[in-house]
């Protein structure tokens, strides 16, 4: 589905970082997780973070953002993967979040680059840097496990 608004990009990303913060709050429980129990608790706050910038950014952006158009964004490549209900190794755990993190890293890219609203693209860059960041991090510690 094509994301042709500020509300239908705003939502797209809360409804994300949601999703990542739904995984992160599973597997920090999980055996799996305590090999990466500090990275998950760094990644468990940056979702709570970037929740809080998109709220912001979402209200205070609305009234001039509401009826300018966007084209030619999909939500198709930015879906999260299928995660399994468990994970049997941290590899597998690591794996799956390393996905989750390089699809919203580039919708936030990608999302960046078509809103029209200085204030709106500079907080997606924004975001798109804590995670491509974070994202690194699991890429390290996967080499190293």
């Amino acid at each position: 589905m094509e994301l042709t608004t500020f509300g239908a990009i705003m939502k797209f990303a809360m409804d994300r970082e949601k999703s990542l913060q739904t995984l992160v709050e599973k597997t920090i429980s999980s055996d799996a997780g305590q090999v990466y129990l500090e990275l998950l608790q760094s990644l468990l706050s940056d979702c709570k973070k970037s929740l809080k910038l998109l709220e912001r950014t979402r209200r205070e952006g609305i009234n001039e953002m509401v009826l300018l158009p966007i084209s030619d964004l999909e939500e198709t490549p930015y879906l999260d993967p299928e995660h399994p209900e468990t994970f049997e190794d941290a590899q597998a755990m690591g794996l799956c979040l390393e996905m989750t993190l390089d699809r919203i890293t580039l919708f936030y890219q990608a999302a960046a680059a078509k809103l029209p609203n200085e204030t709106a693209s500079k907080a997606f860059n924004r975001l798109a840097d804590k995670k491509l960041k974070l994202l690194k991090s699991i890429q390290g510690k996967l080499c190293s496990t």
